[in-house]
């Protein structure tokens, strides 16, 4: 008796604490900021760069991502170019960058990017910015894990 009387008590106070997201643009330059209404933080688009040489098709999905937030989006016309970007990329990963840890992150950006576009399809997307947002993180943590892959060669050179 006691324990659901906790558990309720737990219940209670959970949906009694939850606020409701508040959406925010922080900024008209197109290549910084966005506000993420899931967490309530600035997000930033991580630089691809200083870590991948000269792998051209990633810059471009950076580029085109960056785009995607100065425009106004409605259909799938609209993100046409950022699948398209994407599948370049997809095909053309560099053989030192293809681990299993780097393709898997390239999945997770590409289901983003087709919940996105399904999204527009069935016009269920009640807040693009936040499906865009998601797209965002998917590919920081994609370059993340790139950066993370050439900090443990480093290191492995460095003490081997």
């Amino acid at each position: 008796m006691i324990y659901r009387i906790i558990a309720i008590m737990l219940f209670v106070s959970s949906i009694a604490c939850k606020k409701e997201p508040v959406v925010h643009e922080t900024s008209n330059n197109q290549q910084e900021i966005k506000k993420d209404s899931t967490l309530n933080k600035k997000i930033a688009i991580k630089k691809s760069a200083p870590l991948v040489d000269d792998w051209a098709e990633i810059a471009g999905l950076e580029l085109e991502i960056n785009q995607l937030f100065s425009r106004e989006i409605s259909t799938v016309k609209d993100i046409e170019l950022l699948k398209t970007k994407l599948e370049e990329l997809k095909k053309s990963i560099p053989e030192k960058f293809k681990k299993p840890a780097i393709e898997a992150r390239v999945k997770v950006l590409e289901t983003e990017t087709l919940m996105l576009e399904q999204g527009l399809k069935d016009n269920v997307v009640t807040n693009v910015d936040t499906q865009l947002n998601k797209v965002l993180l998917a590919y920081n943590t994609f370059v993340g894990q790139i950066e993370a892959l050439i900090i443990k060669e480093k290191d492995y050179e460095l003490y081997k």
